[in-house]
């Protein structure tokens, strides 16, 4: 097949067709969708840790518990009560 039958054949535009112009935004796309999914990716395995909600009710629990002993006074865990609300 010579240059001119490949030519007369596909119409000169080779084997895209003409519509070469189409892939480049069709590529940014993927680009841009895979860049997203790294980007949620990344953020989601980088949240900041939340305290559990019941961090603070124990916490009051062993103050309770070491006034009933008698580790600390009315007024410690007066203090104590009112720091961790």
């Amino acid at each position: 097949m010579t240059v001119s039958t490949s030519l007369a054949v596909d119409g000169g535009y080779g084997h895209m067709g003409g519509v070469w112009w189409l892939w480049a935004p069709m590529m940014l796309g993927v680009v841009a969708v895979m860049a997203l999914v790294v980007v949620v990716t990344w953020r989601a395995a980088h949240l900041p840790e939340r305290a559990a909600p019941d961090e603070g009710r124990r916490a009051r629990e062993i103050a309770h518990e070491r006034f009933a002993r008698g580790e600390i006074d009315a007024a410690q865990y007066d203090e104590l009560r009112e720091r961790l609300r």
